[in-house]
């Protein structure tokens, strides 16, 4: 902002001294002057990463200035549908980016003191749902929790956006892989309708659809990702129940999961075999603590095309 008016200080300067030879000059410089302040003031990101200025919202009151910025999300011609479902200060995301951003070298281009930091940035987290028009927008569908940064201006007596994380899908804090924001309603008192097994089921068969590439254990799953701690189901030795579990190497390897990737597990842990939809096969993974062995199976770009359960105990 500082660097903006100095600018804008300059350019009256330069053409109050010859106006007649610099007013060519003048235009041109405010010109760029006015797009870097275009640039400064607009900055949040929606949930497929972009950003516009229309998103550029403050208020007296913290979380309703992340209420604001959401209805204009909802107001958008490529959203569908937005419900927001809470919204409140996260005093362990203020903290922590407080402890960011305290001397650090974007609070020095601000002219952020520690003291400032302290009292005038603040972290708020909104828990909504969203649908988005797919010819209009690449985001994706569903439940995110999202931390929105705000800065207090002393001299409007107003909270303004000027970050946020991008958001979060549900299935992360679910699952476990993400902290649940602290000043949320708690998860364990929440009532989430999750899929039944049977209303989950797509199809049954006596067999998997692909052939298995390797075998392991399921650290992490959301659709478009999964973290696999592979293993070697070993059945050429003389065992007591045919098989081995082999796991000298516990590394986690994380893969893409492709969009026409199928989840399959065994009924009554036997056959036949159930293909479930993906929201059906998290929940299970979720109610069973990830245990089990898994097989999975690769398609020519090397992103996973099946799983299916091997072994639950």
């Amino acid at each position: 902002m500082k660097t903006i008016k100095k600018g804008i200080r300059k350019c009256i300067i330069y053409i109050t001294k010859k106006p007649e030879l610099h007013y060519p000059v003048f235009f041109a410089t405010l010109l760029i002057v006015l797009v870097m302040a275009g640039c400064t003031f607009t900055g949040v990101k929606t949930n497929n990463g972009t950003e516009d200025a229309y998103f550029n919202v403050s208020d007296k009151d913290c979380a309703e200035a992340v209420k604001k910025y959401l209805e204009m999300e909802k107001k958008q011609d490529y959203t569908i549908s937005l419900e927001i479902y809470e919204v409140a200060i996260s005093e362990s995301d203020t903290s922590k980016v407080i402890e960011k951003f305290k001397g650090s070298d974007y609070a020095k281009s601000k002219d952020w003191t520690d003291d400032y930091v302290e009292n005038n940035i603040v972290a708020v987290a909104a828990y909504y749902t969203v649908q988005y028009d797919h010819s209009k927008n690449s985001g994706t569908d569903g439940d995110f929790i999202r931390i929105f940064y705000l800065e207090y201006d002393d001299e409007n007596g107003l909270w303004a956006i000027w970050d946020n994380d991008g958001g979060i899908e549900l299935d992360a804090f679910l699952n476990g892989s993400e902290e649940w924001p602290d000043c949320l309603t708690k998860l364990e008192d929440m009532e989430f309708e999750l899929p039944t097994l049977e209303d989950g089921i797509i199809e049954e068969a006596e067999s998997y659809p692909y052939k298995t590439d390797f075998y392991g254990y399921i650290t992490d799953i959301l659709e478009s990702t999964v973290s696999v701690d592979k293993i070697i189901w070993d059945t050429g030795g003389d065992y007591e129940n045919d098989y081995a579990i082999i796991n000298e190497d516990t590394k986690v390897t994380k893969y893409v999961v492709a969009d026409d990737c199928q989840f399959w597990i065994l009924k009554d842990y036997w056959k036949p075999c159930l293909r479930l939809d993906y929201k059906t096969f998290s929940n299970f993974l979720v109610q069973n603590d990830y245990s089990g062995v898994w097989d999975f199976s690769l398609n020519a770009d090397g992103e996973i095309i099946m799983i299916g359960m091997q072994y639950q105990p």
